[in-house]
């Protein structure tokens, strides 16, 4: 084998090594998918975030991490608007809805 042939075969190596780790790939660029692809879910789910301050954002939005739901009704009819108002927001901000 040629340097050339080595040096060429130790930068893919190299290059590997960063793309496949033992559980996961790991993209260093974006990752786009051709017009009309689907992402096939498994049965067991898949997961968008893995904790509570990791951030998502849809649709071009900035990520944000995932909001609290509001406290539970105390039978107020104002109370009911502003719950509900607030959930209007954070659909919002994630993107969800205009």
């Amino acid at each position: 084998m040629t340097p050339e042939q080595e040096q060429l075969l130790q930068n893919i190596s190299e290059r590997l090594d960063k793309l496949e780790k033992s559980d996961r790939y790991v993209f260093e660029k974006d990752l786009e998918l051709a017009n009309g692809r689907k992402i096939l879910v498994p049965t067991s789910g898949l997961y968008l975030g893995n904790a509570v301050t990791d951030k998502v954002g849809f649709f071009g939005t900035t990520p944000i991490v995932k909001q609290a739901a509001p406290s539970t009704a105390s039978g107020c009819a104002g109370d009911a608007d502003t719950k509900l108002n607030s959930l209007i927001a954070d659909l919002q901000n994630y993107g969800l809805l205009i």
